[in-house]
């Protein structure tokens, strides 16, 4: 089942690579080949780390968890269709909260900027985090499996719209206007998306949801951009060059690069 999912995945990214290549939403500042072998090198240590620490992890808490029955989902003991809506919603507005909280935590913002350090932004970057990100968030792992109590099938489904949902906002492509803004009330577009990748430090901490915009919405963090041409992609104190060079990528949270803080 795990290899047919990330096939699956697979030739959505390649299709969504196909088409920001036909319909690009922005032009490309760096040369491709170093970002996609920046990029793809990140994604292998993420995918390790996943694979061997925090799936593994998860299994064996939620393995203790489910013999007790704790968690909200148990509580409720809501009928099928219910429980894989009420969900959904709850493993994505809690993924919302915690990418807040990179964003606003200098601890956790020190790994996530590798991803932002992207001067670029196309479906490769939806492969560009750190693996020490990966492995910090079993602590919202943690956090869903105790208070949540999600089922199985429904953490499976979440997973596979979630890994889908970031390569389509990641991927550079230019979709009608009107379809859009359109698309835009409900899920996050790439063009929503772009802003949250944005040097303007306004606009990078916006636009943090992944299915739904509606938590932005909610949230007073919704942002769109009045000129995609102005959006300038990456980080402002990250020098391109250097920074998609995978040994750098793999230091930055460790380098004295950037200020410990962003605060």
């Amino acid at each position: 089942m795990a290899l047919v999912l990330l096939a699956a995945l697979a030739a959505w990214g390649i299709l969504l690579a196909g088409l920001e290549r036909r319909f690009p939403l922005r032009p490309r500042t760096q040369p491709f080949g170093a970002r996609l072998r920046t990029n793809l090198l990140l994604a292998l240590t993420q995918l390790a780390a996943a694979s061997f620490v925090v799936v593994p992890a998860a299994a064996w808490l939620r393995g203790a968890l489910d013999a007790e029955g704790w968690g909200l989902m148990p509580a409720l003991d809501l009928g099928p269709a219910a429980a894989m809506v009420c969900g959904v919603l709850l493993l994505d507005g809690s993924f919302y909260l915690w990418h807040r909280a990179n964003h606003r935590l200098p601890f956790l913002w020190r790994f996530h900027r590798v991803h932002h350090s992207d001067p670029d932004l196309d479906v490769t970057t939806a492969l560009r985090f750190h693996a020490g990100e990966i492995l910090l968030s079993i602590g919202l792992r943690v956090i869903q499996l105790l208070l949540l109590g999600v089922p199985d099938a429904v953490f499976l489904g979440y997973g596979l719209a979630f890994q889908s949902a970031v390569l389509l906002h990641h991927a550079n492509l230019r979709l009608p206007p009107r379809l859009d803004r359109a698309l835009s009330w409900l899920i996050v577009t790439p063009r929503l998306h772009g802003v949250h990748h944005s040097q303007a430090r306004a606009e990078t901490d916006s636009n943090f949801a992944v299915l739904t915009s509606l938590w932005d919405r909610l949230g007073g963090t919704l942002r769109h951009a009045a000129d995609d041409r102005a959006v300038r992609i990456g980080l402002a104190e990250f020098p391109a060059e250097p920074c998609n060079r995978p040994a750098r990528a793999f230091t930055v949270p460790f380098g004295n690069l950037v200020k410990e803080s962003r605060r």
